[in-house]
């Protein structure tokens, strides 16, 4: 099928995954046939890809739990948590859902020794808020708009990073798949 013309595999969805404008029916993004995960990848491989971008750090153990919460007879997940551990001590945690309506309930949180940053859409439109003994607080970014990916924006905009070579989504991806395999065995896979 072309792009955005559903398949007889589609399900009927809700307006969370409405069709991409002037559409109509399930989106191509919903069709087990042509994609190859739901909700959880669909917006966590960004999140992981500017998690190893900014902290210099590999994806090395992998946690999820991967489920379909309101669209049960949907063959893709419509919700999805991971725990990610990278290479440097660093314990993310995200969770990804198609399933909590149109304010896009998705965030991050990164644990350190001396606090938490979270990000969170539907709290703070995605904007870094750092939380230590001190207090919670905005984490200061040179460019407000990006929502979760503001940090990464950021270093791409000011020329500190340069766009990721194919090896590097595929790097990604591999985190992404390793989280849905540790779902499925009910336990922490390495990478």
């Amino acid at each position: 099928p072309r792009p955005n013309t559903p398949s007889s595999s589609a399900p009927a969805l809700g307006y969370q995954l409405r069709p991409w404008r002037g559409k109509t029916g399930a989106s191509w993004w919903v069709d087990e046939k042509l994609v190859p995960f739901g909700a959880w990848a669909d917006h966590a491989i960004y999140t992981i890809a500017m998690l190893r971008s900014l902290f210099e750090a590999e994806v090395e153990t992998v946690f999820g739990e991967i489920a379909n919460k309101r669209y049960p007879k949907m063959k893709l997940e419509d919700y999805g948590v991971g725990t990610l551990r990278l290479s440097n001590g660093l314990i993310a945690v995200l969770e990804h859902t198609w399933t909590g309506g149109p304010y896009f309930p998705d965030w991050t949180k990164i644990i350190g020794t001396k606090g938490v940053i979270h990000m969170d859409q539907a709290v703070s439109d995605g904007q870094p808020m750092l939380a230590t003994a001190k207090g919670i607080r905005p984490v200061k970014l040179k460019r407000s708009k990006g929502g979760i990916l503001a940090p990464f924006l950021a270093l791409v905009r000011d020329g500190a990073a340069k766009p990721s070579p194919a090896r590097e989504s595929r790097t990604n991806l591999a985190a992404a798949f390793a989280v849905y395999k540790a779902a499925k065995v009910g336990r922490y896979v390495k990478l």
